[in-house]
This record gives C-alpha cells, sequence and structure tokens, in this order.
C-alpha cells in the first residue's frame, strides 16, 4: 500500500526541510518532494516533523515473565503512541534475560511488529557481579548490549573483565551507578526532603562514586560504559570530564528528572518513588546543563510499570517505578522548549541511542526503508488517563499541559497516524 505524507518537513542533514511531501510504498520510500503522487492512504499533516525513529534505551517489561504488569504487547503500544520505533529491552524479566533463545525471541518480532525489539542481555550470571555471561553466544544470538539491570557491577575484576570482553565484542556494557552498600533501604534523595519526611536518604554518593570507580577502570582497560540513569551534578561532572579526555564513555537521563525533584516527595506521592530517587534542584539544574552541552547522550524513558496494588501502599512499602512511554518526549519538549534546537532533539531521542548500540541509524532517503517518527514541538494539550496505553497507569503527569505532541510513527510496514485530542 502506498501512503502519502503531504506538507512535513523532513529532516536530513542535521536540519529540518522545507514543506515536502513524501510517499511510502509497502514500508520503502518511493518520493521526497514537492510534487503529490497518487496513494491509497493521504494525511495531511502541514509543518509536521518527521525524523528517523526514535529508540528508547531503558524501558522494562515483563515479556516472557509475569503478566501482572507490562508486557511485549503492551509496551509495544505505549511505545509506538509515545514516538518511539524502537525499544532496548533491560534484563529485568522473571527469568532474567540471560539466555540465547530469549535473545533470538525478541529479534525474531522484529520484521513485523511496530516497535523493533533489542535485547540488553545480563552481563554476569543471574546478575551475581562475579561469574561472566555467554558473552559471545549472546551477541551472536541478537544482544546489543550487556548489563546486570539494577544491580550495579561492584566487583572492579568484574568489570575489567567486562571491559577486554566488550572491546573484542564491540559491543558497551550499561551500568545503573548505584552503591548498594549506600542505598540500601532508601527511599528518597538523602537531603532536607529525607529530613522532612523522615524517610531513609538515599545519598548523591551512592551514584557517583561507582561512576567514578568505573571511570578508572577504563583508564586502565579501556573499553565503552553507558551509565543509565545519571541524576547528580557530580556525576555529569565525572562524565563531562571523561569525555575531554576521549573515554568511550555515555550516559541517559529518563525524562521526569526534568520535571520534578526530592521536594515534590513532601506529599509521599508513591507514584513518584523511582530508583534513583528524585534528586534536588542543583542536582535537576545540572541535568538541563548536561542535555544542552551534549554531556548526556540520550533522553529516556525510564520506563517501569507497576500495578496498583504495588502503588497504593506506606511510600516505604511502595515499589519503585514510573510509567513513562506515553510522555517521554513531552516532558522533554516541555521543559526544554526554546532551550535546544529540533536537532538536539532528534540526537537526544534518535542518533545517539542507535549510535550508543552501534546500529543502523534510519536514513530519509529514496529507497530506504522507512522507520519515521512524526511529531511537533508546539502543541500544547492535557495528558489524559486515557492516553496511556501501558497496562500500568503510574505515570505521575495525568493531568498536567504538556507542549509537543506525537502525530504517528511508521515502522516494517505499518502506518500508525493518531490525534489524540489536543487542546
Amino acid at each position: 500500500m502506498k501512503t502519502l505524507l503531504s506538507g512535513v518537513r523532513v529532516y536530513q542533514n542535521n536540519q529540518f526541510s522545507s514543506e515536502l511531501n513524501l510517499l511510502i510504498d509497502n514500508g520503502i520510500i518511493a518520493y521526497i518532494g514537492l510534487e503529490s503522487p497518487e496513494a491509497e492512504q493521504q494525511f495531511s499533516l502541514k509543518g509536521k516533523l518527521v525524523c528517523p525513529g526514535w529508540l528508547d534505551l531503558h524501558c522494562n517489561t515483563n515479556d516472557p515473565g509475569s503478566n501482572l504488569k507490562d508486557t511485549l504487547s503492551t509496551v509495544s503500544s505505549a511505545g509506538s503512541f509515545g514516538g518511539f520505533t524502537g525499544i532496548a529491552v533491560r534484563p529485568t524479566l522473571e527469568p532474567a534475560g540471560q539466555s540465547r533463545e530469549w535473545c533470538q525471541y525478541l529479534r525474531a518480532l522484529n520484521n513485523e511488529n511496530q516497535i523493533s525489539f533489542y535485547p540488553i542481555a545480563l552481563a554476569t550470571n543471574q546478575a551475581n557481579g562475579l561469574e561472566l555471561n555467554e558473552l559471545h553466544e549472546l551477541a551472536r544470538s541478537g544482544a546489543v548490549a550487556f548489563s546486570d539491570g539494577d544491580k550495579s557491577i561492584s566487583n572492579a575484576d568484574t568489570l575489567g573483565r567486562l571491559m577486554q570482553y566488550c572491546q573484542h565484542l564491540s559491543l558497551r556494557l550499561f551500568q545503573f551507578p548505584n552503591d548498594y552498600s549506600l542505598s540500601k533501604n532508601g527511599q528518597i534523595n538523602e537531603g532536607m526532603a529525607s529530613l522532612n519526611t523522615g524517610l531513609k536518604g538515599i545519598p548523591s554518593l551512592a551514584e557517583h562514586l561507582v561512576i567514578q570507580r568505573d571511570l578508572e577502570v577504563i583508564k586502565y582497560y579501556g573499553g565503552s560504559i553507558h551509565f543509565s540513569h545519571v541524576t547528580t551534578s557530580k556525576s555529569l561532572e565525572l562524565i563531562r570530564e571523561a569525555k575531554k579526555i576521549g573515554l568511550d564513555v555515555t550516559c541517559d537521563v529518563p525524562s521526569y528528572y526534568m520535571w520534578f525533584t526530592d521536594e515534590d516527595l513532601l506529599e509521599f506521592n508513591t507514584y513518584l518513588k523511582v530508583l534513583p530517587p528524585l534528586r534536588s534542584v542543583s542536582d535537576q539544574k545540572a541535568i538541563f546543563d548536561g542535555i544542552i552541552d551534549g554531556t548526556i547522550d540520550a533522553v529516556v524513558s525510564g520506563h517501569l510499570g507497576c500495578d496498583e496494588e504495588s502503588k497504593q501502599l506506606e511510600f516505604d512499602q511502595a515499589e519503585f517505578g514510573m510509567e513513562n512511554l506515553e510522555t517521554t518526549f513531552a516532558v522533554l519538549n516541555t521543559k526544554t522548549k526554546g532551550k535546544i534546537q529540533m536537532s538536539r532533539l532528534v540526537e537526544l531521542l534518535s542518533i545517539n541511542p542507535r549510535k550508543t548500540l552501534n546500529l543502523e541509524i534510519p536514513r530519509i532517503e529514496v529507497s530506504q526503508k522507512a522507520e519515521l517518527t512524526i511529531f511537533d514541538t508546539d502543541t500544547t494539550y492535557q495528558f489524559k488517563l486515557e492516553h496511556i496505553k501501558s497496562k500500568s497507569k503510574n505515570n505521575p503527569f495525568i493531568g498536567s499541559i504538556l507542549q509537543g505532541k506525537v502525530w504517528g510513527t511508521i515502522h516494517n510496514g505499518q502506518v500508525s497516524i493518531a490525534d489524540y485530542g489536543a487542546e
């Protein structure tokens, strides 16, 4: 089937074009220009932006595994609605994602699904932090990176050996920087908020101490590392300096750290209980600085859907996690509107995530496969419960006024153009 997108501005050569028409024929870009070819499907999208499909570097799902929370199907629906065409699936499943069969299962879904899934396999056996997993076999089976999920690899010798293997395989290690000996039983950022609430705090030291140690290991062994969920000013300073001296270091931050701080937890809203915890106002400013100056490579969903039973509890009993796939872009755009270029948005959501995983970046050219996200940065609307496509509803942005709307995605020949009631 032929699909014509008329009046769109296309991302080419690191900028958006003037209004053009874009024809897709059975999933392949067939024409880009001013003419209006005939097509069975036609969408008038005057002034809307079209760029390579976004890829989320940090998403949790539970398929195979528990069916009480998101499955690959519901994550796919939520991700597509949020503008993503690719999702890196973290190894936080039950059973944990460390088998060749798991990697093959995820990659086999990619030829016809509206979302491509990229497995990040466990780096160590059962995430024990000591015994290396079957890294070569996992890479051959489709793993795009390695990680121990929410467990930080604390053993320096293990980390050094992982760096050597990752260099050989040309893959990156994803590290969740959290020193458990410092964060154990913590509920909230250590500071005035923890003092005022009486909740046990998690110090920023628990994050940047791991990053500092890991950077020293990389200096010695070489290799590539990606720090997931970087949230403190000290962490960003360390990464910024590491990049200046040429270390192969990347990092991400979920968009919700740009919206909330630990001051928002004084009312004990469990929807805001995340790990690492929401940080201070000064840490949030450092995150904005990192977005602007390029220290932060990618903005991610940090999606961790929770069932209502696990959130409707006393704060110290509730689960960590936030549903955010549908709101990742709008939150980012709302908070950075006028502060960064639109091309920087594309870097954060599409280009850099693929570079981090050594994946090919989709090209918007004739004869190329169409993997596209269609959006604008101006539409203002109220985010509502019915906009959530995830099985989980623990999204704190319900009722918030957001700016920037996803109009659809095109991937694997599937055209999804949606209007969810902009106001």
